[in-house]
C-alpha cells in the first residue's frame, strides 16, 4: 500500500454494521489505531443500528469460497458463456471484481465511486479459500483510496484500486416509484446478488424507501459477457480493467438494461485491448477499457 501522507481534516462517514448479516462471506475490520486516543473506527449506536464512525484509515478483510454453480449462475446473469468459467473451473474476473466492489456498496452507501482500475495476475478457481484485503487511507478530507489485493492459497490473483469520495447529495435524489421498475431486470439483478451470496434487500432498502438503481458492481460486469460474444464466444480471460464513473446512477426502468457497447480495435492473437461504455440514450453512465488475453485455457 502506498504510505499515507495527507494529514489534514478528515470528514467522517458511517459504515452499516446490520447490513453484514448480508453476506455470507466473513467479513472483518481492523483499525492500526484502535487503541489510540483517537481511534479511527468509533462504535455507537445509529438510527438504524449499530454502526462505526470512520474518521481515518483502516483495514476490511473478507474471506470467501466461490462455488462452481455460483460462478456458472453468474455467468448466466450477466451474459458470459465463457467456456473456462463453464466447462472449466476459472472465477470469472467479472466475479471477483464484484466480489471486490460489493462490500463497499453496500456497507458504505455514504461513499461514491469516482474510478477503478483492477489488475489480475493469476487465475482464481472454483472451490479455493479466496481472501481480499482492503485498505482504506484518506487521500484528501473527503476523498478516499481503497487498495485491495485478493489472495488465493498465497496467489496474489487480483489487484484493485479504487478512487471514492464522499456522496455530495441525498439518497432520496435515487427515489423512483415502483411502478415504474422493469420487473425483469430487478430479477436480473436480484439473481445477480444470488449468486454472490448476498441479500438482495441491503443494497435495495435504504434511508427507509427502495432504491431502484442498478448496483455499480453488476453495471461493470457486464461488458465481460458482451466481450465473449464479440469474441465469438471465447473471451479469454481478463488481464486489466479501468473504469470511470459519472456520478450518475442508472435507474431500474424502461424497456431493458444498461446497455453495454465495445470499440475492439482489431483483432489480434495476442492480448486485446477494447474499449466500453455503459448508456442509456445520451446519458453514459460509464466509461472503460480492457486488456484480454484471448489465449487462456480450461483448468
Amino acid at each position: 500500500m502506498t504510505e499515507n501522507t495527507y494529514s489534514g481534516p478528515k470528514q467522517p462517514f458511517t459504515i452499516q454494521l446490520r447490513r453484514l448479516s448480508a453476506f455470507r462471506s466473513q467479513i472483518a475490520f481492523r483499525d492500526p489505531r484502535a487503541r489510540s486516543l483517537r481511534p479511527s473506527l468509533v462504535s455507537q449506536e445509529g438510527p438504524k443500528g449499530p454502526e462505526f464512525l470512520v474518521r481515518g484509515n483502516f483495514i476490511l478483510r473478507d474471506e470467501y469460497v466461490v462455488a462452481k454453480d455460483q460462478g456458472i449462475h453468474f455467468c448466466d446473469i450477466t451474459g458470459d458463456r465463457n467456456r473456462i468459467h463453464v466447462e472449466g473451473d476459472v472465477v470469472p474476473g467479472a466475479m471477483t471484481m464484484s466480489k471486490t466492489l460489493l462490500p463497499v456498496e453496500v456497507l458504505m452507501p455514504d461513499l461514491e465511486l469516482v474510478d477503478m482500475n483492477v489488475k489480475f495476475t493469476d487465475l482464481a478457481v472454483y472451490g479455493e479459500r479466496t481472501l481480499s484485503l482492503f485498505y482504506f487511507r484518506y487521500v484528501a478530507e473527503s476523498e478516499l483510496e481503497v487498495e485491495i489485493s485478493t489472495y488465493q492459497t498465497q496467489r496474489l490473483v487480483a489487484k484493485t484500486i479504487l478512487d471514492m469520495r464522499l456522496r455530495v447529495r441525498d439518497h432520496s435524489a435515487e427515489h423512483m416509484d415502483e411502478g415504474r421498475v422493469n420487473r425483469a431486470q430487478l430479477n436480473a439483478v436480484k439473481g445477480y446478488f444470488r449468486a454472490l451470496e448476498v441479500d438482495d434487500m441491503s443494497y435495495f432498502q435504504k434511508n427507509g424507501h427502495p432504491d431502484y438503481t442498478y448496483p455499480l458492481s453488476y453495471v461493470v460486469s457486464l461488458p465481460s459477457g458482451a466481450m465473449v460474444k464479440e469474441m465469438n464466444g471465447q473471451g479469454g480471460s481478463l488481464n486489466m480493467l479501468k473504469f470511470e464513473f459519472s456520478g450518475q446512477r442508472r435507474p431500474i426502468s424502461g424497456e431493458r438494461g444498461p446497455r453495454v457497447r465495445l470499440e475492439r480495435a482489431r483483432a489480434r492473437s495476442s492480448f486485446n485491448r477494447i474499449t466500453t461504455e455503459i448508456v442509456e440514450g445520451p446519458t453514459l453512465y460509464c466509461r472503460g477499457s480492457a486488456i484480454v488475453n484471448p489465449k487462456a485455457k480450461l483448468r
